[in-house]
């Protein structure tokens, strides 16, 4: 089931929203435990997103399969540097992060 095709997910905070972008209507709304500044976002491109959390260095796996009842995990404890971009590449599946610096 392809549930990434209609709505628009958004990092509000520690918080991931989803919109139907035909009603514009909030179809989605998942508090990030624990997260301190979420600011990336990818997804599969089916039914996963993953974020990135800039200040403590996790990344998280979330789970939107079913929009009423989303759920997430964190994947990585310690990026050791610091997340600030994150992209999945599908072709490999893996995800790829950026870190924020002088480098």
């Amino acid at each position: 089931m392809e549930v990434l095709g209609n709505p628009l997910f958004v990092i509000d905070g520690s918080t991931i929203r989803g919109f139907e972008l035909n009603t514009e209507n909030e179809v989605m709304t998942l508090q990030v435990n624990n997260a301190a500044f979420l600011n990336g976002l990818t997804n599969d491109g089916v039914s996963t997103l993953y974020a990135s959390d800039f200040s403590n260095k996790t990344i998280y796996k979330i789970d939107v399969s079913d929009l009423a009842n989303p759920s997430h995990e964190i994947i990585v404890s310690n990026t050791v540097s610091t997340p600030n971009g994150i992209i999945f590449d599908g072709d490999n599946n893996r995800l790829i992060f950026v870190n924020w610096g002088n480098n």
